[in-house]
């Protein structure tokens, strides 16, 4: 005699299966990836005291998967302006820390934060993507020290720069409880801003020099 069949439930046959966490946050996975990604080559540059355009070229041509328009864009920006990136950052350092002493992993995650920070990403998103990085790559103490420079930056370029509040005008939704999810124009800031209030998370925060999430991030 045969066995008995067991139907199965129509709800349970049809059900989808449930998405994964990566299927439910692709850009902050994507773009957590292009970091560090970009972290990695400049960590190289600056081991071998090379420029990091050229590392990026070097490993270009072999990269599997390919490196993200995001990760070069970061790359070279970095390097484009890492003098003033660097003043920035010796600027900031107190209590006897040189850019030099601080190690390769948060000097180099700090300049991405503030390369991201200067072309309009909101500068506590750009501290948060660091510090998270940090955590996971660098010492126990370099979250909270890149958040404490970091920060410390930003207070005082606000304060060396008010005129710039001025020129900037009020911020979208000003006195409404609204929050603004838009990024600034594409043109590099002489200094960071104050932290502002936004909408806009590292989920779906667009670079200023992209008009849509870049295609080749997964």
């Amino acid at each position: 005699m045969s066995e008995p069949v067991t139907a199965t439930p129509a709800s349970s046959a049809s059900a989808p299966p449930a998405p994964s966490p990566a299927a439910k946050t692709p850009h902050r996975s994507g773009r957590r990836k292009a970091r560090k990604y970009a972290l990695d080559l400049l960590f190289a540059a600056d081991l071998r005291q090379t420029d990091a355009v050229a590392v990026l070229e070097e490993y270009e041509p072999v990269a599997d998967p390919p490196i993200s328009s995001y990760t070069r864009a970061l790359v070279r920006g970095v390097a484009e302006e890492r003098g003033e990136i660097d003043a920035l950052l010796r600027g900031g350092l107190k209590n006897g820390w040189t850019l030099e002493r601080m190690p390769r992993v948060d000097r180099n995650l700090a300049r991405i934060a503030l390369f991201e920070i200067r072309h309009g990403l909101p500068a506590e998103v750009a501290i948060s993507e660091a510090a998270a990085l940090a955590a996971e790559l660098s010492t126990d103490d370099s979250p909270s020290f890149l958040h404490g420079l970091l920060g410390a930056i930003g207070r005082s370029s606000a304060e060396d720069s008010p005129e710039d509040a001025r020129e900037a005008g009020p911020e979208t939704g000003a006195g409404t409880g609204a929050e603004t999810d838009t990024m600034v124009d594409s043109a590099p800031r002489a200094g960071i801003t104050e932290p502002t209030a936004v909408a806009m998370t590292a989920d779906d925060a667009i670079a200023p020099w992209e008009t849509t999430a870049p295609a080749d991030i997964d």
